[in-house]
């Protein structure tokens, strides 16, 4: 794994750095994450032609992602989507929060929510075929009106073909905390839109939402809707036939399963979403008309955001059973990103399949990988190998790598693991029956007390 660790630039008299992590294999991910939002800057990946494609939207310039409001790759909390009314109450006193959404409601944690912060980044680690980096932050109490002083993490780790990030987040007193990743993609690159992708999710019901896109309590089935994406539906076909999406769907199973898949036919390239959280926000671009990025002006639709997350505004609908984030408790929220590519050359052998992006005990992997690379050399677009990194010596506390430039890579700890009225979502989707909808907990009237979360 090739990492590159540059500054940025500062922000508010800190420093802000990037960090680039690219996989040997010609065919692997290329990820640049940036310490300011502890954010996913870039995402790129060959597609069957092998050619390298941009797959996600994002910015090149920390003066670029400072002036973003579309929170393009970023981490967003403390509470990842809308509270209704900016406020909430935690036992018996309530706590106002800065409504940045329509001017009564917090999204995102509010503007000065942790895409908006300098990250310090505490590990870096290359493991060979993987490296991780680890980013740390500490938000004070009552910032954005948040009680308890909170500590975040952000552990991303990038393989071959395999994006994924971990949240880990513990307080000092009762709070409410919901992170995740606000990543924008488009598997066909950050030039065209995404209406001929299609995007399939496990889930059977969605969360109803009224005008202001705040969920209302009602769980709805997504059977005979246009809402139903369990096998799978062009986002094109979605949007004419229900309109814009930026709706939870409630993800079947629990602990960490697989969300949804994301697959574009032009490139070959597909992902699969896997996350041990309760929901997953699907966010079609409503809203990104005239949006700046590193391409110039987005336009509407041309990425969609898949965000893996507590259920929105739980703390203030009592059909969600409340809980809060106890001290000596961890909220915790894992993500991984599994990337394929579809008819990548490949030599013979057994096994069918033309999904060789993953699938590595098929045929003989390393002929085809020198197969592949034949090709990107003929094409010039192979680079090889430039500078060797050290392995990390784990009998010690730390080790040095020669592409470090004198910095010391310390050992981590170990991570434990909507345009559309409610009238119209609710005339289109049936609901779910109280009996169908499984265990709510205990009800959370104003001010009293809510189910205590001491697992997370």
């Amino acid at each position: 794994m090739q990492i590159e660790r540059t500054p940025m630039g500062e922000r508010s008299g800190q420093g802000v750095e990037r960090v680039s992590l690219v996989a040997e294999a010609p065919d692997g991910l290329r990820v640049v994450l940036t310490s300011y939002g502890a954010s996913v800057a870039s995402v790129k990946i060959r597609d069957r032609e092998g050619i390298l494609r941009e797959i996600t939207l994002g910015h090149d310039s920390l003066e670029a992602f400072a002036g973003c409001r579309a929170y393009m790759g970023s981490t967003v909390g403390r509470v990842a989507n809308r509270i209704a009314g900016a406020a909430f109450s935690v036992e018996g006193r309530r706590f106002e929060l800065c409504a940045n959404d329509r001017g009564r409601h917090c999204l995102h944690g509010g503007p000065s929510g942790f895409h908006q912060a300098v990250w310090q980044i505490a590990s870096i680690f290359d493991l060979g075929e993987t490296a991780e980096v680890a980013f740390t932050h500490l938000s004070p109490h009552l910032e954005g009106g948040f009680p308890g002083n909170l500590s975040a993490r952000a552990v991303f780790r990038v393989s071959r073909d395999t994006l994924s990030v971990d949240y880990l987040a513990s307080a000092d007193r009762p709070t409410h905390a919901s992170l995740t990743n606000h990543t924008y993609w488009n598997l066909a690159g950050d030039e065209s839109r995404v209406l001929d992708q299609e995007l399939a999710i496990h889930a059977d019901s969605v969360l109803e939402i009224d005008e202001d896109l705040i969920p209302t309590g009602r769980v709805l089935s997504v059977e005979r809707t246009a809402l139903d994406l369990r096998k799978g539906k062009r986002i094109g076909d979605v949007l004419q036939g229900f309109g814009d999406v930026d709706h939870c769907f409630l993800i079947r199973g629990a602990g960490l399963r697989e969300a949804a898949r994301l697959s574009c036919e032009q490139t070959g390239i597909g992902v699969v979403l896997e996350t041990d959280q309760p929901g997953l926000q699907v966010y079609t671009g409503n809203f990104l008309e005239g949006v700046p990025f590193r391409r110039g002006s987005a336009r509407r639709h041309q990425a969609v955001c898949l965000e893996p997350e507590d259920l929105p505004n739980r703390i203030n609908t009592p059909a969600f059973a409340p809980r809060l984030l106890e001290p000596g408790a961890l909220h915790a929220c894992r993500i991984r990103y599994r990337f394929s590519v579809r008819n990548l050359p490949r030599c013979s052998g057994s096994g069918s399949s033309e999904d060789t992006g993953s699938h590595r005990g098929e045929g003989s992997p390393d002929a085809c990988r020198v197969r592949f690379r034949r090709r990107m050399e003929e094409k010039g677009a192979y680079e090889p190998e430039r500078l060797h990194v050290q392995q990390p010596d784990w009998n010690g506390p730390e080790c040095v790598s020669e592409r470090a430039r004198g910095h010391v890579y310390r050992r981590s700890a170990p991570i434990p693991v909507s345009l559309d009225p409610a009238s119209r979502v609710a005339r289109s989707l049936p609901s779910v029956q109280e009996g169908d909808r499984g265990s709510q907990g205990r009800t959370h009237p104003q001010g009293g007390a809510v189910q205590r979360d001491q697992t997370r």
